[in-house]
Order: C-alpha cells, then sequence, then structure tokens
C-alpha cells in the first residue's frame, strides 16, 4: 500500500490530474501504476478487497462535498455524527432519488455502514456514490424509453441472457446452476440487493431499479423498466444524452461519441462491463480475468451502422 500512498503524493505534487478516463462512466480503466485514486478504488472493489476500496473511495469523495448547511441532509449529518445512525439512515436512505443530494447521501450511508463494520455495504455506497457524481446528475428513463426509438436492437436485445438476468433471481429458474454454486434454487432472489446489483439495471441509483413494495403495482410496473441488464446497463442513464438523440433521429442531425458521453453516455468497454464480471461475481474462478475483446459479441444484442455518427 505505502507504493500507492507514495505514488499519490508524487500526482498531487506535480499537479498531475490522472482522470484520463471516467473509470465509474464506463471509459477503459489504465493499469494500477497508473490509476487515479476513484479507479484504484473501483480496482480494489472488483477484487473484492474491500478495506482498500474504501480508503480510496473515501479520500476521493471527502474532497466532493461542502459541509452541509440546512435541509435533510444536515440533519442527518447530525445525527449520524451523535451516534444516533438509525434515525440518520431512515432520512439518508429517502435521499438517494433526490438529484441534488443522491451522492452525498450514499458517502454519509457509507460512513455509517463502515463504523459499523458493514464493509461490503460501505464499499457499495462509496463506489455508487462515485457513478452518480460521474453520471453528471443524468437519471435512468428505463427501457420503454430506449423502445420507441430502438426498437430492433429492443427486440434483439430481449433474446439476450442480458436481457434475462433478472429472471435467474426467480425460485426454481436455473436451478441446476444455483445447486452447484451453493445457493438456495427455490428462494427468491429478487429482493437481496447483492443480487440485485448486477441483476438490474440502476439498482440503489436515480431513476434506477428499485424493490417494489408487495401489492404495489405502479412501483412493480416501474421496476420492470429497469429489470435485467438493459440499454441503460451497458450505455448509461439516458435523461441528459437522449433528447440530443432524438434530435439526431427526427432532425437528422450528426453527432459525435464524446458529445454523447460528455452528456453521461457510456464508452461502452471493459470498465462498463467489470462492474459485474469480476472477482466479486460468485461464478467467478480465482484468476478470474475479464476479456472483453472475447466476450463483447457473446449474448449482447445485434449491432447496426450508426448512420449519423461522425468518427473522432
Amino acid at each position: 500500500m505505502n507504493r500507492y500512498l507514495t505514488k499519490r503524493s508524487i500526482l498531487v505534487a506535480v499537479g498531475i490530474c490522472c482522470f484520463v478516463t471516467v473509470t465509474i462512466g464506463g471509459r477503459v480503466g489504465l493499469g494500477i501504476e497508473d490509476a487515479s485514486d476513484h479507479e484504484l478504488g473501483v480496482m480494489y472493489y472488483e477484487n473484492n478487497e474491500t478495506s482498500k476500496a474504501i480508503e480510496f473511495f473515501k479520500e476521493t469523495l471527502a474532497a466532493s462535498f461542502d459541509k452541509p448547511t440546512n435541509g435533510e441532509l444536515q440533519k442527518a449529518v447530525a445525527l449520524a455524527q451523535d451516534d444516533k445512525a438509525g434515525e440518520a439512515e431512515k432520512i439518508l436512505l429517502l435521499l438517494l432519488e433526490d438529484e441534488e443530494n443522491a451522492a452525498r447521501a450514499r458517502y454519509e450511508l457509507g460512513l455509517i455502514y463502515e463504523k459499523q463494520g458493514k464493509l461490503d455495504a460501505s464499499a457499495t455506497m462509496f463506489r455508487n456514490a462515485q457513478v452518480v457524481i460521474a453520471d453528471k446528475g443524468a437519471v435512468y428513463l428505463g427501457i420503454s424509453t430506449c423502445k420507441k426509438c430502438h426498437f430492433k436492437l429492443y427486440r434483439s436485445w430481449k433474446k439476450t441472457k442480458t436481457a434475462k438476468s433478472f429472471e435467474i433471481l426467480k425460485p426454481g429458474v436455473a436451478a441446476e446452476v444455483k445447486t452447484k454454486l451453493k445457493f438456495d434454487p427455490q428462494k427468491d432472489y429478487t429482493r437481496d440487493p447483492k443480487c440485485l446489483e448486477c441483476h438490474t439495471t440502476g439498482f440503489g441509483l436515480p431513476g434506477g431499479y428499485k424493490i417494489p413494495e408487495p401489492g404495489d403495482t405502479k412501483a412493480a410496473k416501474r421496476a420492470k423498466e429497469n429489470a435485467g441488464i438493459t440499454c441503460e446497463g451497458c450505455h448509461g442513464p439516458g435523461s441528459n444524452y437522449i433528447p440530443v438523440l432524438k434530435d439526431v433521429m427526427f432532425k437528422k442531425q450528426k453527432y459525435t461519441q464524446k458529445q454523447l458521453c460528455d452528456l453521461g453516455m457510456f464508452e461502452v468497454g471493459a470498465r462498463v462491463c467489470s462492474k459485474c464480471h469480476n472477482s466479486r461475481n460468485p461464478t467467478a474462478e480465482t484468476d478470474f480475468h475479464f476479456d472483453f475483446d472475447e466476450y463483447k459479441d457473446k449474448d449482447t444484442h445485434e449491432h447496426f451502422p450508426l448512420k449519423y455518427l461522425i468518427e473522432e
């Protein structure tokens, strides 16, 4: 660890900003020796080195937030400082969908969970706080929004394992695989947060998958929009870039990939996939390494020429 801390000090001293790739937002990551603090946090998180991930996440995030001065967030922070974690948690959970406080609420929850010794929950909250920041305020809109203009892609996607990944969580589905992995094949995993992180889209993030309460048909309908790995699971939350795509389609407007990435679209690469295809995945072998070039065309939708894309 000392060599990473030394490298970090050198980077700060010479004023180099290593945010060359938007790791959380989906651009291909760098090697560990060239990584910035937030990238190191992600690497450790994906390698299941939770304590190291927390260290880097916390340091990066702490510099991102000012002291809260009013409202429910300030109240929650004050309660946490007074060792009233339960009361603080209730308030912070309600702020997860609040655009202004979505990242900060996750950071504060991460601190609470770390203090309680819930390190995996803490690391996940810190990581998701960075996701919200990297998403630049973008919100998940759901598969129906994408389907309206990309029906061919939608129809192709529906046949893939990524589209059906939520179904695997249901009792009795893929029983043989579950038994082999020492999961209860008759258990309902559709409400298990650890599973939902990789079997739904945008879980715990603004506009993303939310566990519906039993009997709440409206919430269930909304949850269905983000069940499985949808378009936004690979391409990023669409609230900021979809308006541009509408202009592309209806006004025949030319566009660049960078233009969309600047609005929160993910540049699909290894970093997007490794969010779930990493050593934390229960199906992964001890020496697991995700090879993007090998897997990029497996269980993904059919690809069509992009008529108005300008090559950069």
